[in-house]
Parts: C-alpha cells; sequence; structure tokens
C-alpha cells in the first residue's frame, strides 16, 4: 500500500460540521501533567451552549455581548490546546476537529502532527480561581447529592440558602449565582429570607439577667421597638433584624461574649411584618 502524502491526508479528511458538535449541555473532566507525567491540576468545564447560524451562544443571558465573545474566544481556545494533548492517543479524531477548530482558534498549519505540543506554565496557575471552582463544584455536587437521597427530579427547580459561611463565601455565592442556577437547577434566593441568631463559629448566648436568649428577647423587642425606617408604613422584617442585630451586639459584649446575628437575603424584597398605624 502506497503511503500518502501530507497534502492527500489532508485532502482525505472528513469536513465536520460544528453545529453537530458541542451542542446542549457539555461536562468536560481535564488535567495538566508535568513533564515527569505527574498530575499537577485537575479542573471541569461545564457549559449549555448552541449554534446560531456559524455563531456559538451560550446559556448566560445576564452576560455582554463583548463577555460572551470572550468566553467564546477562550473556549476554542482551551479545547485547541486539548486537542494538541490528546493527539498522540487519539489521533484521527483529534485531527478532524482540530481542522475546524485551529483557524477560530487563530492557529495555522496544514496538520494538528506538525503543532507544538503544549507545555505547562506554573506562573500561569491561579490558585484563588482554583479554590473558587472547587467551592462551586462541592456546591454544586451537594444540591445533586441532596437530589438523588431525596428523589427530587434533576430537572425541578430548588430554593437553596447559604447558612453558617463567612464573607468569603457571600463572595463566592454572588459571583456564581448564574452557575450555580442553571447547574445545580437553583431558584433565586432574593425572595427567601433566613435569620441567624449568630454565625457558624459563635454560641447563642442567654441573658443572665432575663434567662432567655438574646436573640428571642430582642427579636420579639424589635417587633415593637423597630421603626419604619424607609417611612412606607410598614415595618419588614429587615427593619426588625438591623434593630436586634445592634443589640445583640451590645448586649452580648457586656456579658463578655460575642454574638452577631445573620441575615441570609436580598433587603431589596421586604418580608412585612407588622403594618405601623397611620
Amino acid at each position: 500500500m502506497a503511503l500518502r502524502t501530507k497534502e492527500q491526508y489532508i485532502e482525505g479528511l472528513r469536513k465536520m460540521k460544528r453545529n453537530c458538535y458541542f451542542n446542549g449541555e457539555l461536562t468536560a473532566y481535564g488535567l495538566f501533567t508535568d513533564r515527569s507525567g505527574r498530575v499537577a491540576r485537575r479542573f471541569v468545564v461545564a457549559l449549555k451552549g448552541r449554534w446560531d447560524g456559524d455563531d456559538g451562544v451560550l446559556w448566560d443571558d445576564q452576560a455582554s455581548e463583548a463577555a460572551k465573545r470572550g468566553t467564546r474566544r477562550t473556549l476554542i481556545q482551551v479545547l485547541e490546546s486539548w486537542l494538541r494533548l490528546l493527539h498522540p492517543l487519539m489521533p484521527f479524531i483529534t485531527e478532524e476537529i482540530w481542522q475546524t477548530v485551529a483557524p477560530l482558534a487563530g492557529k495555522t498549519g496544514d496538520t494538528i502532527m506538525l503543532q507544538p505540543y503544549p507545555e505547562s506554565d506554573q506562573k500561569g496557575i491561579d490558585s484563588a480561581a482554583n479554590a473558587d471552582i472547587e467551592w462551586l463544584k462541592n456546591v454544586i455536587v451537594g444540591v445533586r447529592n441532596i437530589r438523588g437521597e431525596m428523589n427530587i427530579p434533576p430537572g425541578k427547580q430548588l430554593t437553596v440558602l447559604l447558612a453558617n459561611g463567612d464573607e468569603r463565601d457571600k463572595s463566592r455565592l454572588e459571583n456564581n449565582a448564574p452557575f450555580l442556577k442553571k447547574l445545580a437547577k437553583q431558584q433565586g434566593t432574593k425572595r427567601k429570607k433566613v435569620v441567624t441568631a449568630c454565625t457558624a463559629d459563635e454560641l447563642a448566648q442567654d441573658d443572665p439577667e432575663t434567662e432567655h436568649g438574646i436573640f428571642t428577647t430582642y427579636f420579639l423587642e424589635g417587633l415593637k421597638q423597630a421603626e419604619d425606617s424607609d417611612g412606607n408604613g410598614y415595618v419588614t422584617l429587615y427593619e426588625v433584624f438591623r434593630y436586634l442585630d445592634r443589640k445583640v451586639r451590645e448586649r452580648s459584649a457586656e456579658i463578655g461574649q460575642r454574638q452577631h446575628p445573620q441575615w441570609v437575603g436580598d433587603p431589596a424584597y421586604p418580608f412585612l411584618m407588622k403594618r405601623i398605624s397611620p
């Protein structure tokens, strides 16, 4: 059998239709190794998209067009690198896909066989970003585990509440809200309110004078004393919380303790507690 030339090989490749690939939900797991073969980093990419002609469309409707273009560009560049990584192990399919992906990633050349093999750049590793992704993965896996244990259908949306988290957890929740809502089928939490008596590393204290819980005492007192700060004729739960938060902090300090009530939810969506008499 005569060997084919490079040109004959390339000409004989089947042409891939892009809109047949990467359409719908896709979860990809990957890893980077150093030159000794040791795993240096693991990662996961989860996305949902569709093709609109020759344009890929991501599901984040809140993102700007510039952000979407940047995301698509990054995904294409990462995919092109993956293909070069996998080519020695999966030569034929990676060659076929690379022929379509390479021009989109700004790569030139007749074949993936002549492309340089990717090298790991330790300076490019972002430890903070890795930690954020691990946090996101753990939350999503946790929600999916609960679904499985409680026999909740995968497509049913859930209300997910974050409790006993620190400021870093709250920041990660805000930054990753679009991903959580899509990947964990999470409903918005703006209309859900959670008030806790203290943080995760504190204990709710009793008042030695009243022999009742400090939080309970000022919560009930807040229903009477909290002011209608925005003048809408109602006292909201958040207005009660601001009153008891201040009082609980002051009283716990007076008895030599530390107690900081926590609020989970968006204050912009009021939960009405009582009406102010005109």
